[in-house]
């Protein structure tokens, strides 16, 4: 196996090649309560509030979900979650995945739980208090490994996507939320050739729950109406794997993000026109792999992390590279917008949490 498909299979779903040590449970998060949204007018003048180090984490923290209320920041690793409120700036909880491998973590609409994937061969989700961090149930069935899923704008079904990356399909499922019940299954979607099936890397829902896009390792971005499951379309122009994808608030662009070529460590990423399915433009300047993509509050800003090291912040309706966010030492494994806008995260194999904002903000 080569150096990239070493490290692309590192980045998805915050794989198993990644060795975590004892985390110090100490850190504080900046407030946002007064701080202005990041938008396309001011994107040039984002800068670095606040950085949590955690420099002894060999590829410490992996992907990154605010609560829908925007009260709370939770950052995977390898094997444990980490919760934070944001108003007091305090570690809440961590907790320990019980397989000891997390690929996925998510709230849910109502902000009052949180779900985790876990494992490598049983496809399941815990489910989890998003204050205390307690278990309260688990759901799911089956073999595989969930690597992506989402809530569906009700909070009653989630979509779930997975499979192994070597030698077992790709399989995008709808499940009861509560039960775990599969309500709904499409199988080897994401193929090069019928021997040949990658898994689901990333999915997103449209704002409006109308339509699904996942992420694959066939190089493409694939469409498909939800939730009967109907392929839609399928979105060409990748050459590598496909890590990412992401719908502006109003649903009429989408991001995607990979790696150029199979071979290739360069970033790669398109944004396109959902009316007319073509690439608006690429997102040319990440130097390696690219892992993770978010659009701001008013889809005005693209948000994405790279192995190269850097946040970069792009035009959302032309492409157009606005700023490069430096800080992080190792790879940016993940980027994510608060829910008003006012503050972007990143997370990094460094073992540091960013926030990035425009203007310095007051502690308590």
């Amino acid at each position: 196996m080569n150096q990239l498909l070493a490290r692309a299979i590192s980045v998805i779903g915050s794989c198993i090649l990644i060795v975590a040590i004892g985390l110090p449970i100490s850190p504080e998060i900046t407030k946002a309560q007064t701080s202005p949204v990041i938008t396309r007018a001011n994107a040039e003048s984002v800068l670095l509030l606040d950085a949590l180090e955690y420099p002894e984490i060999s590829n410490g923290l992996q992907k990154l979900a605010w609560s829908p209320d925007g009260t709370t920041l939770a950052a995977m690793q390898y094997d444990r979650i980490l919760l934070w409120d944001v108003a007091t700036r305090r570690l809440l909880v961590q907790f320990y995945v019980e397989t000891g491998t997390a690929h996925e973590v998510a709230f849910s609409p109502d902000s009052k739980t949180l779900l985790v994937s876990e494992g490598n061969i049983q496809a399941r989700l815990q489910v989890r208090d998003a204050v205390s961090g307690d278990l309260l149930a688990t759901i799911g069935q089956g073999n595989g490994t969930i690597l992506c899923f989402a809530f569906d704008p009700s909070g009653t079904k989630l979509i779930i996507g997975g499979g192994s990356v070597w030698g077992a399909p790709g399989a995008l499922q709808t499940w009861d939320a509560k039960t775990g019940e599969i309500l709904n299954e499409i199988e080897l979607h994401h193929a090069i050739e019928p021997s040949m099936t990658f898994a689901i890397f990333d999915l997103a829902l449209s704002p409006d729950g109308q339509q699904l896009a996942t992420a694959g390792g066939d190089s493409t971005v694939r469409l498909w109406d939800f939730p009967d499951g109907s392929e839609k379309a399928m979105l060409e122009g990748h050459t590598g794997w496909v890590y990412g994808v992401a719908y502006s608030p109003d649903g009429t662009h989408l991001a995607s993000v990979g790696a150029a070529e199979f071979t290739d460590s360069r970033g790669e990423a398109f944004l396109w026109d959902l009316t007319t399915q073509q690439p608006i433009a690429p997102l040319v300047g990440h130097e390696e792999a690219i892992t993770s993509v978010a659009f701001n509050a008013d889809g005005t800003v693209i948000a994405t992390g790279s192995l190269d090291g850097t946040v970069r912040l792009w035009d959302g309706e032309t492409g157009e590279l606005l700023n490069t966010l430096e800080g992080h030492i190792d790879t940016v494994s993940g980027v994510a917008f608060n829910p008003d806008g006012t503050l972007l995260a990143s997370s990094g194999w460094d073992g540091s949490l960013r926030l990035w904002g425009l203007s310095e903000m007051p502690r308590p």
